[in-house]
């Protein structure tokens, strides 16, 4: 199947704490993935394959890999780092919105005409900038993946999230040569295997940020100068040389449409419902997606016209009373 399922847990800016259940599509994983590494989506089918002839077979319902990921402790840490930074966009992208993303490389970024994130400490940076469409504002972004972490629930939360929080430290943005304060989000995996016990949690944390609001035209220039920065970084991927290649003539009218079949259902979460109001296609990061409709049986996921199915959003009605009942076992 498609889907898989893992502990979810959310702390933004305001200091909510929210923790549940969260369905993981390999597509998303896979799209981001190919992002990743090419730079752009003719590789998606190809991760796609790869994480399923990955995932557990004994259990069909978590994101659970088979055997312990590697057969070296090498291989795992490398799977683990590498998967946790496909995991980590994909999470950043689908449950908060955000797009563009521009990698930091080591030393940091230049977007032409809009903001310039520069290194200013020894040590990691975070892995990018992206854009953030419902906030109108740039967040800085950084993935974290372990094997064997047994905090990720923990009331502070995890080790690697904290250190993933330094990172924000090392670097300053600055717009027209003014200091800023993006977003900083923190997007960590707790990895399951068949050979170890325990369930895999993924954990969105964002450290709160004195920031300005752009206006509605520094919003709107700074979204189309990370767009085209956003299509200069993929045009390679398409044996194209910049954007103007991607974007202009036959480029403009092409489009990627990802499909993904949901799982099974939990048995023990309540899911909200809403009336679908219409099956509109999504626009992230210049390419197109049709948002599945998907709606929650007794004990199953079923197409229906009439539901819009919400996996995005943690809702009281389907988190758990504590965070206790979530915790890893023992082992």
């Amino acid at each position: 199947m498609s889907y898989r399922w893992a502990r979810h847990r959310v702390f933004d800016e305001q200091g909510k704490d929210k923790t549940g259940l969260a369905a993981i599509s390999l597509w998303w994983m896979a799209r981001a993935a190919a992002e990743e590494t090419l730079q752009g989506s003719p590789l998606v089918a190809a991760w796609l394959k790869l994480f399923a002839t990955q995932l557990s077979t004994a259990d069909t319902y978590w994101l659970r890999w088979r055997g312990d990921l590697a057969e070296s402790a090498e291989l795992r840490r490398a799977y683990s780092g590498l998967y946790g930074r496909f995991v980590a966009r994909a999470l950043l992208e689908r449950h908060l919105g955000l797009s563009r993303f521009i990698s930091l490389g080591r030393n940091g970024v230049d977007i032409p005409g809009s903001a310039k994130v520069l290194r200013v400490h020894t040590g990691d940076i975070p892995d990018w900038i992206a854009w953030d469409e419902r906030n109108a504002r740039f967040v800085l972004g950084e993935a974290k993946g372990s094997l064997t972490g047994t905090d990720f629930l923990a009331q502070d939360g995890p080790k690697c999230v904290h250190s993933g929080k330094e990172q924000f430290e090392r670097v300053q943005t600055y717009v027209s040569g003014r200091l800023i304060e993006p977003g900083r989000w923190v997007a960590a995996t707790r990895w399951a295997t068949d050979e170890r016990n325990g369930y895999p949690v993924t954990v969105l944390w964002d450290p709160p940020v004195d920031e300005r609001p752009f206006s509605e035209e520094e919003a709107e220039r700074h979204r189309l100068a990370i767009g085209r920065a956003w299509f200069d970084s993929i045009a390679p991927g398409f044996g194209l040389d910049n954007a103007e290649d991607l974007i202009g003539g036959e480029g403009a009218r092409e489009a990627v449409l990802v499909h993904a079949e949901p799982g099974q259902d939990s048995p023990d979460v309540v899911w909200p419902e809403v009336e679908k109001e219409e099956d509109s296609p999504d626009f992230l990061g210049g390419a197109l997606f049709q948002r599945q409709i998907l709606s929650a049986g007794p004990a199953h996921l079923n197409m229906n016209a009439s539901r819009l199915k919400l996996f995005d959003d943690l809702e009281d009605s389907n988190l758990y009373p504590d965070r206790s009942s979530l915790d890893p076992p023992e082992g």
